[in-house]
């Protein structure tokens, strides 16, 4: 028999965020265009308040053996991924079971298959994010006095949408199947497959 265990772990960050003004360079230009200015008198950087750096883990157990007629394997993994914008996840969970067993002198061999996957996947409306993150006054500061997603009248800051809307899907799998045969002459055999294939999702909008 043997038994085995792998694990991963990877950071990810936004690559290359795009080259906008910082509030000191908004004044200034927004007056130079003779625009009126609206001064909330912050200095947001709105694409790191929507980012984050985002962490990927993966673990995976797998085992196999057998005896003179018996053979077996399975595993099992997680795979649990951040998305660098804030309020995106990813969670996948699958799990495997292969059987053989031979009985009646070898004559009889039954394979017995099955395999599972379960997928989280939280997606924030990240068109309309990203969208706000590179338009947004970055005079206006993300947070008020005290700690609260700051609110104003002219537009909407885009951490409220982070806050506010979700969508979550979640799809659940499970494939299996049953195959015994049976080996009647040495040119003759009958051999039997029964399977199943189960799917649902589910999505909270």
């Amino acid at each position: 028999s043997s038994l085995n265990y792998s694990a991963s772990y990877g950071v990810s960050t936004m690559a290359r965020p795009l080259n906008v003004f910082t509030a000191d360079e908004y004044r200034k230009q927004v007056v130079a265009l003779g625009g009126v200015l609206e001064d909330f008198k912050g200095n947001t950087d709105w694409q790191k308040e929507i980012s984050r750096t985002a962490v990927t883990q993966n673990h995976n157990l797998s085992f196999g053996g057998g005896a003179d007629k018996l053979t077996y394997y399975g595993s099992f993994g997680i795979q649990n991924q951040e998305g660098i914008i804030k309020n995106s996840q990813l969670n996948r969970y699958t799990g495997r079971l292969n059987v053989t067993q031979k009985l009646l002198k070898d004559r009889l061999t039954v394979d017995v298959n099955l395999n599972a996957t379960q997928t989280y996947n939280e997606r924030p409306p990240i068109e309309s994010v990203l969208g706000s993150a590179i338009s947004t006054n970055p005079t206006i500061p993300a947070y008020d006095a005290n700690g609260n997603i700051y609110l104003y009248q002219s537009g909407t800051n885009p951490l409220l949408a982070l806050k506010l809307e979700k969508d979550a899907t979640t799809t659940t799998r499970i494939l299996g199947n049953i195959s015994p045969s049976l080996k009647i002459t040495d040119h003759l055999t009958y051999k039997l497959n029964f399977g199943i294939d189960y799917s649902n999702a589910h999505r909270d909008l």
